[in-house]
């Protein structure tokens, strides 16, 4: 039997486990899922499709399915759904330049769960070793974390991009 696993990003967003029995499988299939080696019995807590054969809520842990086909065929698949941590940013933050035409401005991000080594590539073209961005000007800034070697990262962006803007009062 193949078995898809989509992983869970975290506790919000649950996996999704799909499967396809043999060719040679006749329909109507009787299925039966186990979670931790535990029946699930309550089918809509999983969000359980049989005619598709899937969960769609799967939370993390080990799911057994088994199928059986009108000929009595049957067909056994075990597979783990992991959560996986993906980086959030969750915020940004400045400190505002002190006129319209300067560079003296900062800007940071705040990021959970960032891998070990990742890059900031900023809206304006600039990439930091670290989430902070300096001699920023005026303007719209937002981030995309890169990996070490310079590949995008899959990571969750909940805030609006940051505005910075300018403060001439920091000159006293």
């Amino acid at each position: 039997m193949v078995v898809i696993v989509h992983d869970a990003l975290d506790v919000a967003t649950p996996g999704i486990i799909a499967c396809t029995p043999p060719d040679s499988f006749r329909m109507p299939f009787r299925v039966e899922w186990v979670h931790n080696n535990v029946p699930i019995t309550d089918e809509t807590a999983f969000d359980i499709d049989h005619t598709r054969l899937c969960a769609r809520a799967a939370c993390p842990g080990r799911y057994t399915i088994h199928v059986r086909d009108a000929l009595d065929n049957e067909v056994c698949a075990q597979t783990d759904v992991r959560q996986i941590r993906v980086p959030r940013i969750m915020s940004y933050a400045g400190r505002p330049v002190t006129s319209s035409m300067s560079r003296n401005g900062k800007v940071q991000v705040i990021v959970e769960d960032a891998p070990p080594g990742c890059k900031y590539l900023w809206t304006h073209g600039v990439v930091t070793m670290e989430p902070v961005l300096h001699h920023a000007q005026m303007g719209t800034y937002a981030t995309t974390l890169i990996s070490a070697d310079g590949k995008p990262l899959t990571f969750l962006h909940i805030p609006l991009p940051y505005q910075l803007g300018c403060n001439p009062d920091l000159l006293a």
